[in-house]
């Protein structure tokens, strides 16, 4: 009989940590022509960390085994292929492509058997569909990973609402801050007698990072950031009738920062709120900007992310410690011409930076437990505030986070050239969230960019969460001319993805 094997797909080993680059092969336990069904054990590798099963992530047969026995691993490199007819393949592999194989009845094992003979022509997958979780599985799983067991892959959702934006509303200024004191790797080997800063380097792209001192506090480095965007706008304060604060770092539980934020700038009146979407705080941010312009809530609105994690890291777990910097970024966004400059001159559309064209927003809440802290705030609570017993470091579960982050923004950037109609020609710069540079060279690799287009400045200051894409236009924005288009995408805890199409105006 004709059984329609109907996807191809590229596997990779997971990673088991976020600084893992490589694995040693130690064994398959399948040949080419094997079939297997969902959690079967496809091989065993060995990490820096640990000897760890390679599950299959759904049902099908084996094609082609790229690595033999004993060889080093890139956990960038594809280990084996493989044909399934699960149509979610095309939700977590940027290499899945549809095929018909002809397979007789008697090399068919009895799983699949049960499946449809019936050829499918539509592979997309319905816009929206997240895959189950109960709420069993995330009280198990909320503070612990299983060492050496695959994350679950993402199903990255598309969105439905994720259209070229009507209103198309216009940055008016950007402004980033990262605080003085530089961090070198060197300073953070102590616990680490078996690396050193250059491997550091080399498997997290960062070199340095900027750290707080304990004087400075969240709202300080947003202070700044505002400060800078509103100088870069040429608007006063006065013009300014909402004001957005994304972090996962708040200076307190309540008030919340946005608050303390317009305190320090004077902003009274307005609406003023925070929002956690963690490393895509910025977009979210922007989203909800866009939205409450579009409403007419505002109409010229200051958005910040802020970040300080420095203070939060396990100085033993070095899959976090040599990855985050603490900064901010901010921008003014505003209903196309609707405000004046501070020297009485209308705005037209050419004196913005930028123009807002396409955005998206969507989550994936399989991802719950693959980035997490289980205490609010901007520092390590001592014993007397009743912490006894709750992890209050951020912690990272590699392989779900490094699968999710690659996944999802590839996929975004996917959406934002379908929704603009942009070739990858045609794009100038595709600013994605400075996760860590393994997490940056998938993305790269699959995707069609010419060299160079992806910016990516971990070297300097490491992955500063939520102010990563603000900071990295500020470091851009020297190069950019008019009508350069850019392309933003973000992945983080939750996981929460968006992303972002805008044209650069001046």
């Amino acid at each position: 009989m004709v059984h329609p094997v109907k996807y191809r797909a590229e596997l990779r080993l997971p990673a088991q940590g976020a600084t893992e680059t490589e694995a040693i092969l130690a064994q398959w336990r399948v040949m080419p022509g094997d079939f297997f069904a969902v959690g079967d054990i496809l091989a065993q590798a060995e990490s820096d960390k640990s000897v760890f099963d390679f599950e299959a992530p759904c049902s099908g047969r084996v094609v082609a085994l790229n690595f033999e026995v004993g060889a080093s691993v890139p956990l960038e490199s594809t280990v084996i292929v493989i044909e399934t007819d699960d149509p979610t393949v095309l939700q977590w592999s940027v290499n899945a492509i549809p095929v018909e194989i002809s397979v007789s009845s008697e090399e068919m094992p009895d799983f699949e058997k049960t499946g449809t003979s019936e050829t499918i022509t539509d592979v997309a997958p319905p816009p929206g569909t997240v895959g189950p979780v109960s709420a069993s599985t995330l009280e198990d799983d909320a503070c612990s990973s299983v060492p050496g067991k695959p994350s679950a892959v993402p199903n990255v959702a598309t969105p439905q609402a994720a259209t070229i934006c009507s209103a198309e509303p216009i940055f008016l200024g950007f402004g980033s801050f990262v605080p003085a004191r530089v961090v070198e790797n060197e300073e953070l080997l102590e616990h680490f007698p078996d690396v050193t800063a250059d491997y550091m380097y080399r498997v997290t792209g960062v070199h340095r990072r900027h750290w707080a001192t304990p004087e400075e506090h969240p709202s300080d480095l947003a202070a700044a950031a505002a400060t800078a965007a509103i100088a870069d706008a040429g608007i006063e304060c006065s013009q300014i009738d909402a004001l957005l604060v994304a972090t996962t770092t708040p200076d307190a539980a309540m008030p919340s920062t946005a608050c303390i934020l317009a305190s320090k700038l004077g902003l009274d009146g307005i609406p003023a709120f925070d929002l956690n979407a963690a490393c895509s705080g910025w977009l979210y941010a922007v989203g909800v900007a866009r939205g409450l312009i579009t409403t007419g809530v505002a109409k010229t609105i200051l958005i910040v992310s802020v970040d300080l994690q420095s203070r939060l890291l396990d100085r033993h777990d070095r899959s976090t410690l040599f990855l985050f910097g603490d900064g901010a970024g901010a921008s003014i966004l505003t209903a196309d011409s609707a405000i004046t400059s501070n020297a009485g001159t209308r705005l037209s559309s050419q004196y913005g930076k930028a123009r807002l064209r396409w955005l998206q927003m969507t989550s994936d809440i399989r991802g719950l437990t693959w980035a997490r802290r289980m205490t609010p705030g901007d520092c390590i609570p001592g014993a007397e505030q009743g912490t006894q017993g709750t992890d209050p470091y951020v912690r990272m579960d590699g392989p779900g986070i490094f699968r999710a982050a690659s996944e999802a923004m590839t996929h975004s950037i996917r959406l934002a050239l379908e929704a603009t109609g942009w070739s990858p020609s045609e794009v100038t710069k595709v600013i994605p969230h400075q996760a860590n540079s393994r997490i940056l060279r998938v993305i790269e690799k699959h995707t069609d960019f010419a060299p160079g287009t992806f910016h990516v400045n971990l070297e300097e200051y490491g992955n500063t969460a939520s102010a990563s894409i603000p900071i990295s236009v500020c470091s851009l924005r020297s190069q950019l001319r008019p009508s350069d288009k850019l392309i933003l995408c973000a992945a983080g805890a939750g996981i929460t993805i968006a992303a972002a199409a805008i044209e650069w105006l001046t």
